[in-house]
C-alpha cells in the first residue's frame, strides 16, 4: 500500500490542523535546508501558527537572508534584485512587527518561567510546612 494523496483542503478538526501545521513546517524546513546544501541557496521561511506563533528558519540566518533582500548587506549574496523603496518600507515593518511579536513572546516565556520557580519555591515551602522543618 503506497501513499494516499492528501486532498487539499483546510483540515476542519483544529488538533489535527495542528499537527498538519506542525509535521508540514517541519518538511518544509528540511527541504528549505536541503535546497541550501545542495545548491548554496541563502534561504529564509516565516511561518505563523495558527495560535499567533512565529516559527523562522534561516539558511545561514534569516537575519543575514532579510538583510541581504532589503539591500542592508554586503555579504555573500550577489546578484540580489533590490526591491523598490516602498517593498523594502513595507517588508521593514512586518520585520519590525515580527521582532515585536517574538520580544513579547520571550517576555511571555521569561514570567512563566519565573511563575514556575516561584510556584516550586512555594510548593517546596508549604510541603515543609506541612511536615513540621522549618522553609
Amino acid at each position: 500500500m503506497g501513499k494516499r494523496r492528501t486532498e487539499i483542503k483546510e483540515i476542519q478538526e483544529k488538533d489535527r490542523r495542528q499537527v498538519t501545521f506542525s509535521m508540514r513546517r517541519k518538511g518544509l524546513f528540511k527541504k528549505a535546508a536541503e535546497l541550501s546544501v545542495l545548491t548554496g541557496a541563502q534561504v529564509a521561511i516565516f511561518a505563523f501558527s495558527l495560535d499567533g506563533k512565529i516559527f523562522t528558519f534561516g539558511k545561514p540566518s534569516v537575519d543575514a537572508v532579510v538583510d541581504a533582500y532589503l539591500g542592508g548587506s554586503t555579504g555573500s549574496i550577489s546578484g540580489t534584485t533590490r526591491c523598490c523603496d516602498e517593498e523594502a518600507e513595507v517588508i521593514m515593518t512586518k520585520i519590525c512587527d515580527l521582532q515585536r511579536q517574538i520580544d513579547v513572546e520571550k517576555a511571555k516565556n521569561r514570567v512563566v518561567e519565573e511563575l514556575k520557580m516561584n510556584a516550586s519555591v512555594c510548593e517546596a515551602s508549604a510541603a515543609c510546612q506541612q511536615i513540621g522543618i522549618a522553609g
